[in-house]
């Protein structure tokens, strides 16, 4: 049975989303605290699942974004610190309180938002119980584990030290607000006092001893606690592309649920009913989260104007299992930047991905998945129920960009597309599992390490999976082979039939004039089957005059530095005035040549 998304609401200048006790509830609710960073966009989709099962088992739950992360307002100056985000957490649980009619409040926090939840509980006399995943036990030991953490993600990227952001909490493209960092510093629950008998879920990373003190110290000083090891935390949190959700942490989450006593009580009070989500506005904007599609199973935020609005409107595509905010909040700043210039937005989570529920009976692996067209699809129409005219454009990154180009190929309302990063544009073949984990890189990637006596090192140490590597080189020298033969031997070739089916779709969008920004970082990966397309130089897209074309150099694939975002945000918003008939709100460097920059 499809799953409808949570309830959006709105209050103390953010978004939350609220997942009601199905069936018989009880006087027991679940309060969720975010981690920052990376962890919090590893955390998103299993907050989800958690909050599906806790309201099936009849618990009610909240969870929402700190101001200055995801989908909340950003902080007002002066510089406020932890004591904001503290706020927010009050408000959030009485928001609770009154719309699940329980009257006691279970905090549930992972890193840093479960030593939040360990600050809430003695001040307050409402708090059944706190459950504390992974938490941050001294914040000055977090800040530099941060650090370290973020340069080994920047080195993946492939991000030069140049354009590294190097302040206190900074992480994959995100930073954390200084009089926040500040307060985080300061930061140390190691000897926390708790009541005594006061029930405390606690997972521990074996890993790390200072876990395991602290599980000791709640322990000596006579909380109830269960304590639970956090196995597999390591890969849950590096990458929300390749984690595996911990299914047994969830399990016992839900078991201690139920054990305590405030469950098997009925609700205190009558609940009130969520009202619809009102918009939060900040400078130049205003935003409203909803639900769309059948049954209300897509989640996503509008995001118009304050001030005149043009005619075109944007529908920003969830990459991968990044979730709406988009890598390092990207997705939230473009979409606010555009109603900066009068356009207005609308971001969501395709079904599976982020705070969306899955669609029963599609694959596991949502990627380059055709029935996410259909997502696609439905936002076309909820924006159309909207009285939302065209035209519209649609914008994606790396599996987003796929999808975007396939939407715009097969659906008319699109009147513009910008696809950044694509991988491809058509798969050669029907993907399997193993195709979609493991997108092979680009032949000059593999040429260019081939000569570093560093890759000679790690081939003789067993480091480079040799396995993986050698059918990629062979693929790209296959492909080579092929363009040469192409003249000769036509469509026998099959990737000759490929290459002359991703031609028909750029002439179908030609033909409807659809605007096409195709955008690509300097080094990506995608760039190799966009030459075996279109030539080393690109030369070939002058066949289609809607194309331009532009790379954007020091960025890695994910737009992690600034910079790229903005030049990013500045393509975005010339395509949607263009689209609109509106004057540029800045200067295209590619005076209306679509080749902007050719590939050398």
């Amino acid at each position: 049975m499809q799953k409808a998304a949570a309830l959006p609401v709105t209050f103390a200048g953010t978004a939350g989303l609220f997942s009601p006790a199905q069936g018989s509830s009880c006087n027991l609710a679940v309060l969720f605290l975010n981690p920052w960073g990376l962890e919090e966009m590893c955390t998103r989709k299993f907050w989800r699942a958690l909050a599906e099962s806790f309201g099936d088992a009849g618990i009610a739950s909240l969870r929402f974004d700190y101001p200055s992360t995801a989908n909340a307002l950003d902080l007002a100056a002066p510089p406020v610190g932890l004591d904001a985000w503290k706020t927010s957490i009050e408000t959030a649980i009485e928001t609770l309180k009154r719309h699940s009619g329980a009257s006691r409040v279970v905090v549930l926090g992972h890193g840093l938002g479960a030593t939040l939840a360990t600050t809430m509980v003695l001040p307050r006399q409402d708090i059944e119980a706190i459950a504390l995943l992974a938490p941050v036990i001294r914040g000055r030991a977090y800040l530099r584990e941060l650090m370290l953490w973020s340069k080994v993600v920047d080195d993946e990227l492939g991000v030069s030290e140049t354009a590294r952001n190097t302040s206190p909490g900074a992480i994959a493209g995100l930073s954390m607000p200084p009089a926040i960092a500040e307060d985080v510093r300061k930061l140390d629950i190691s000897g926390a006092e708790l009541k005594e008998g006061q029930p405390v879920f606690i997972a521990v990373r074996p890993a790390r001893d200072a876990d395991g003190r602290f599980a000791d110290h709640l322990a000596a000083i006579g909380c109830d606690v269960t304590r639970t090891d956090f196995h597999g935390y390591d890969a849950f949190v590096s990458n929300p592309l390749t984690q595996k959700l911990p299914d047994e942490i969830g399990h016992r989450l839900l078991d201690w649920l139920r054990a305590l006593p405030a469950f098997r009580d009925k609700p205190a009070m009558p609940a009130v009913p969520i009202p619809v989500a009102q918009p939060l506005r900040g400078a130049a904007f205003e935003e409203t989260p909803v639900r769309f599609g059948d049954d209300g199973r897509l989640h996503g935020t509008i995001c118009r104007p304050l001030g005149q609005m043009s005619r075109a409107t944007a529908v920003i595509l969830s990459t991968a299992y990044d979730h709406q905010a988009g890598w390092g909040r990207s997705t939230v700043d473009l979409c606010r930047y555009l109603a900066s210039i009068g356009i207005s937005s609308l971001r969501f989570d395709s079904a599976g991905v982020g705070d969306s529920p899955p669609v029963p009976g599609r694959r596991p692996q949502i990627l380059y998945d055709d029935p996410q067209v259909g997502d696609v699809a439905a936002a076309g129409d909820f924006l159309d129920s909207l009285g939302f005219s065209e035209p519209a454009l649609v914008v994606g990154r790396c599996s987003g960009a796929y999808l975007a180009f396939t939407c715009a190929v097969s659906d008319p309302r699109w009147k513009a597309c910008i696809s950044i990063n694509p991988y491809l544009f058509r798969w050669e073949r029907e993907p399997t599992e193993e195709m979609l984990r493991a997108t092979p890189r680009p032949l000059g990637d593999y040429a260019g390490k081939a000569v570093r006596i560093e890759t000679f090192r790690r081939l003789l140490a067993g480091e480079v999976d040799v396995r993986h590597a050698l059918p990629n080189i062979m693929k790209g020298i296959a492909r080579r082979v092929a363009k040469a033969l192409a003249p000769a031997l036509g469509p026998l070739l099959p990737q000759e039939r490929w290459n002359r089916a991703v031609k028909a779709d750029f002439r179908k969008l030609s033909e409807r004039n659809v605007a096409f920004a195709l955008v690509y970082s300097e080094r990506d990966q995608g760039l190799d089957n966009f030459r075996f397309h279109f030539g080393q130089d690109g030369a070939k897209l002058r066949a289609f005059p809607n194309v331009r074309l532009e790379i954007l150099q020091g960025a890695d694939h994910n737009l992690t530095p600034r910079t790229a975002r903005e030049r990013m945000h500045e393509i975005v918003a010339e395509c949607a005035l263009s689209i609109a008939g509106c004057p540029p709100a800045t200067k295209s460097p590619s005076n209306g040549n679509p080749l902007s920059r050719a590939i050398s």
